[in-house]
């Protein structure tokens, strides 16, 4: 089963980061989320949030 960022979410208080990747891994998590109609951001923070059981 593909991974699925979530919908977006209202505005909350945010911190300011900045992420060194492949560009391999960047292409593929920007194929993600054109495929799924959101951010490239979006997609960053579903799949973080997934993987330490925020979701």
């Amino acid at each position: 089963m593909p991974f699925k960022p979530k919908d977006t979410k209202e505005k909350k208080k945010s911190r300011y980061r900045t992420l060194y990747m492949s560009e391999e891994l960047f292409q593929k998590i920007d194929k993600i989320a054109r495929e799924n109609g959101t951010s490239f951001n979006n997609t960053v923070i579903s799949m973080l949030e997934y993987c330490i059981g925020m979701e």
